[in-house]
């Protein structure tokens, strides 16, 4: 199980509370609720731990990830770990390769939501669950580096999850024409199972669509 990732947190907060005071001095207007509101749940999660309900637990954590997703006021490095064990009264960060129940190979995972309306933050916390990506089909960066066809089937936004990855990857999705689409995902790095997270600002209906994903760094 990987725990909480405090210098992740750490940055999260400091990183937001950045953001907002940009974001002030452009409009006259501080907005820094959602930051103090992450802030108070990671402590909570913490002093209270052990003596927190697991349903509670998994409040709290759904809340802290939905903020860290949704709002326009946060940055976000990092996404909290659902339980998914009994509780440990000391947060350690655990190593990648402890964990064995999610991929380790480095894959892409690609999908397609089944309900146009599904959100990128609802595809996080589904991608958060541990074995969520066991379900979905998979193939090698050599494979989708030379261009991969991808049949869809429903109307939703469409996924790519590339593990193995870390906060600093970056990469470069193109269509069948070779032009640049990735400014058409949402990027989230989910730091519980090292995955990057690509999910469609769009939503796509039925057909063949080719893909590339070239990775930069």
């Amino acid at each position: 199980m990987v725990e909480i990732n405090e210098k992740g947190h750490v940055s999260v907060i400091i990183g937001s509370l950045e953001k907002t005071t940009r974001k002030a001095r452009l409009t006259g207007k501080l907005n820094s609720n959602d930051p103090y509101i992450l802030e108070a749940i990671y402590k909570l999660l913490g002093a209270c731990y052990t003596t927190l309900s697991q349903p509670n637990r998994r409040t709290l954590t759904t809340l802290y990830n939905r903020i860290l997703t949704t709002s326009k006021n946060t940055c976000m490095p990092m996404v909290l770990p659902q339980d998914k064990k009994s509780p440990k009264s000391v947060f350690i960060q655990a190593e990648f390769l402890d964990c064995n129940t999610y991929p380790v190979n480095e894959k892409i995972f690609y999908w397609q939501e089944d309900s146009y309306y599904t959100t990128n933050a609802d595809v996080v916390l589904k991608v958060d669950d541990t074995g969520f990506l066991k379900s979905k089909s998979s193939d090698t960066f050599t494979n989708f580096d030379a261009g991969k066809t991808i049949p869809y089937t429903s109307i939703g936004r469409i996924c790519f999850a590339i593990t193995d990855t870390k906060t600093t990857s970056t990469f470069k999705i193109l269509n069948s024409l070779g032009i640049d689409v990735t400014s058409g995902f949402t990027k989230t790095f989910i730091n519980s199972i090292n995955t990057t997270l690509y999910v469609s600002t769009n939503i796509y209906s039925y057909g063949d669509i080719k893909f590339k994903i070239n990775k930069l760094t």
